[in-house]
């Protein structure tokens, strides 16, 4: 259990990198910074850009998959309270917090790259 709650903190950073890739992956392929509106990141052609269907599996399967894991595992910590439960549930804490963050910056977006993946 301690190493996946471990996972689930790293989980939110891995998808903010996904995007970031993705957006370096279209700027190699294209030659110039991807556009909104202009470069879609499915259309784009070039060696790295898989890298957009990673992103598209952790967003649309692996989001929903990390919120009931922290459910499951929460529910878990409280009701059997497991060795080191209380770490376990302060990692999950942050796992959430990290998420949070994730939806924050996606919202603010400086280089609109979440923008710029789904428009």
């Amino acid at each position: 259990m301690r190493y996946v709650t471990r996972a689930l903190c790293g989980f939110p950073i891995l998808v903010l990198a996904s995007f970031y890739a993705t957006w370096v992956a279209g700027r190699l392929a294209l030659g110039h910074w991807p556009r909104s509106s202009l470069d879609d990141p499915k259309n784009i052609e070039g060696g790295l850009m898989w890298l957009y269907d990673v992103t598209l599996v952790l967003v649309f399967i692996g989001v929903p998959l990390f919120c009931l894991a922290l459910l499951v595992l929460a529910l878990v910590c409280f009701f059997r309270k497991p060795d080191g439960w209380k770490i376990r549930l302060m990692e999950l804490a942050g796992a959430l917090v990290l998420f949070v963050g994730l939806m924050l910056f996606s919202h603010w977006d400086p280089q609109s790259v979440v923008e710029w993946y789904f428009d």
